[in-house]
């Protein structure tokens, strides 16, 4: 995270692999904050999907510890950053 500016995080979506019976309620405590998420219902590797928003690198790091850390059932978790688009390739039609 320290070659990311604060200037440009808009936000992050985790990819969480929860047991089964904690599920709903790992989806429901990380929800509970504002500015905050869940889609449990996922494909793949994971079964939980968060998206969230920070303001700083320290709310970041706040929330992965102290917020996700502390999800009961939680087993693994994949941050991906969100970062603000200066430029999106497009196709150019003929």
């Amino acid at each position: 995270m320290g070659a990311v500016s604060e200037a440009f995080l808009e936000g992050l979506r985790l990819c969480l692999t929860v047991s089964a019976v904690l599920l709903v309620l790992a989806a429901l405590a990380a929800a509970l904050p504002l500015r905050r998420r869940t889609e449990p219902s996922v494909t793949g590797r994971t079964n939980l999907v968060v998206s969230a928003l920070c303001r700083s690198t320290e709310e970041l790091y706040t929330f992965l510890s102290e917020g996700i850390g502390a999800l009961p059932g939680v087993h693994t978790a994949e941050t991906v950053l969100t970062l603000r688009r200066v430029k999106t390739l497009t196709t150019e039609r003929r």
